[in-house]
């Protein structure tokens, strides 16, 4: 997703106040605010892999800290 999905999303939404677009770079800290590259435009399979993995973990932190599930 980049950031002009992440837009067409948040028009789509129907109640602003309960809903939140994040992409999955917002939670890999040092990939704030950042697009994961294409990797078959970049050729940088590795790269890709290790952001889409970090943010994965971090995301799934994430549900478990908002949802009490230790």
């Amino acid at each position: 997703m980049d950031a002009s999905n992440r837009t067409n999303l948040a028009k789509l939404s129907s109640d602003a106040s309960r809903s939140e677009v994040k992409a999955l770079s917002d939670f890999i800290p040092k990939h704030k605010g950042k697009d994961v590259p294409d990797p078959y435009y970049t050729g940088n399979f590795d790269e890709v892999y290790e952001l889409v993995n970090e943010g994965c973990e971090r995301l799934l932190a994430y549900i478990r800290e908002q949802e009490n599930l230790g």
